[in-house]
């Protein structure tokens, strides 16, 4: 009888990228372009100072409303979690030729999104993603896979959204384009009954 091997995923953390998502990118870019950004000491990306540009935006509420359907969508029919989510909070970010932004997450929220209303693959928009479990060893590695590697790279364009648990260390990757990056960014709660007896919670 041959040996056999199994590999058996252990509480994997993972991102789900919906493609060419229902939304009028090209609208989402007109008012991203109007907008003005702030730059802190030492970060690169600028952001909106507005974090509720669902309401501000011309077309905000409809923006809000894909973003709570695709993030409930992967939810519920992905993850399958029994709960409803509520978007907090949307912002913009602008990435200039040549900048890049610096790694972060976002606490006290249950998922992030970002959504990007252009780009092409000749732009080479990128986000990466961080683990939190450092290798205490530097061990060579024959080939990268999501099982060696300490980061990684998602290559993004016009239409994709990124749906990912808000405690993730993310980054926006240099921007080698001649176009400035612009995206959008969301965080997310649970909407409803969580918990049982002493640990429950209604959020609404």
């Amino acid at each position: 009888m041959s040996e056999q091997s199994i590999i058996q995923p252990l509480f994997p953390s993972s991102y789900i990228i919906y493609k060419n998502v229902d939304i009028d990118h090209d609208q989402v870019l007109k008012e991203l372009k109007k907008l003005k950004f702030t730059y802190l000491p030492d970060i690169q990306t600028g952001a909106t100072q507005d974090k509720k540009l669902f309401k501000s935006l011309k077309n905000g509420t409809k923006l809000k409303n894909k973003l709570e359907f695709y993030l409930r969508k992967a939810v519920n029919e992905i993850l399958e979690y029994k709960v409803d989510v509520n978007l907090i909070n949307m912002w913009g970010t602008e990435t200039k030729s040549n900048t890049a932004g610096t790694s972060h997450l976002h606490k006290n929220y249950w998922y992030s999104c970002c959504y990007y209303p252009h780009g092409d693959i000749k732009d080479n928009f990128k986000l990466k993603f961080f683990t939190k479990h450092h290798e205490h060893y530097d061990i060579p590695v024959t080939k990268f896979n999501v099982f060696n590697s300490t980061n990684w790279e998602q290559p993004v364009e016009k239409g994709d959204l990124l749906i990912f648990p808000a405690d993730t260390l993310h980054q926006i990757c240099l921007n080698t384009s001649k176009n400035t990056r612009y995206s959008i960014a969301a965080n997310f709660l649970p909407k409803g009954k969580i918990g049982e007896r002493d640990g429950e919670l209604i959020l609404k």
